[in-house]
């Protein structure tokens, strides 16, 4: 059923964002990384470096594609 479903992508986010956490931690931890990361640029919006999930992209379409279906 759509509950499910639903219920299943928001696991999926979940475990998403954790793993994404993860790895902002390590990466802004390591002086290595901060070396080569380039500096911000003002004029791009601080949204792209904020959120870069394909994941959480995608689920409004799969969510529509589940409504539309029932």
């Amino acid at each position: 059923s759509v509950k499910t479903v639903l219920n299943m992508i928001v696991i999926v986010l979940k475990k998403a964002s954790e793993t994404n956490n993860i790895l902002n931690h390590s990466t802004t931890n390591s002086l290595d990384f901060s070396n080569k990361n380039p500096p911000i640029d003002p004029s791009k919006s601080p949204r792209s470096y904020e959120h870069s999930d394909p994941i959480a992209d995608r689920i409004p379409c799969v969510v529509v594609e589940l409504f539309s279906q029932t």
